[in-house]
């Protein structure tokens, strides 16, 4: 049985769009936690083929036990690539940083994309509730409120697909039952919009996609 919050989580690699991925000879997975949630996707076969030609490489900014495949601990603006990658994924991972260091990043990211690849850039997509203030933990979200025309100026000629799911599930990936009914209080009381009141059982994610051209 899969575990819900889990399962959501694999959702962001299942709408990657298959144009992007069947034919990828080469990942960089950016905030690739564990691995696990590409492992167990429905792209999960690709994963695992690219994995063993060593030609998968996953960046995450926690400590993890990097079970399932090659994943380094890196802060992306540091991130020099030895290569070239057919596919480049960055899935809710620049919201949680702060947006005078995006040009940057997406420097970084158009940098890794080979010729004729794709760089996939999934974001959070509604409104923050009135009233919230943003904490500073190292992996809050920093950026709200990101809407088609933000992400245009950072990732021009861009096609943009949108999706709704139904809200994570009360204890994400079967954790300590405790810690999630403190964070379930916390949401709601600092209007946060990750907040089950506040998004009204459903969340958005927009995902931007991008081609490298064979010219460029």
């Amino acid at each position: 049985m899969t575990l819900p919050g889990f399962e959501a989580a694999t959702k962001r690699y299942n709408e990657i769009p298959d144009r992007c991925i069947m034919n990828a000879n080469s990942i960089l997975d950016v905030g690739a936690s564990d691995g696990s949630m590409a492992k167990f996707s429905r792209y999960g076969s690709i994963f695992d083929k690219v994995n063993e030609a060593g030609d998968y490489l996953g960046l995450d900014i926690q400590e993890f036990n990097y079970t399932y495949y090659n994943i380094i601990k890196q802060d992306l603006r540091d991130f020099e690539a030895e290569r070239e990658y057919d596919l480049v994924i960055a899935s809710h991972v620049i919201e949680h940083i702060e947006i005078e260091r995006w040009p940057k990043i997406f420097a970084v990211l158009f940098g890794c994309v080979a010729k004729g690849g794709y760089l996939i850039v999934a974001v959070p997509w509604k409104q923050p509730a009135k009233g919230y203030t943003c904490d500073c933990s190292a992996m809050a979200h920093k950026v709200f409120s990101i809407d088609r025309s933000m992400m245009e100026g950072f990732l021009p000629g861009g096609r943009y697909l949108y999706s709704k799911s139904g809200w994570r599930h009360f204890r994400e990936q079967g954790e300590f039952f405790p810690y999630a009914l403190f964070r379930f209080i916390y949401r709601a009381l600092t209007f946060h919009p990750y907040s089950v009141f506040n998004q009204r059982g459903m969340v958005s994610q927009m995902v931007g996609v991008w081609r490298k051209r064979f010219e460029e």
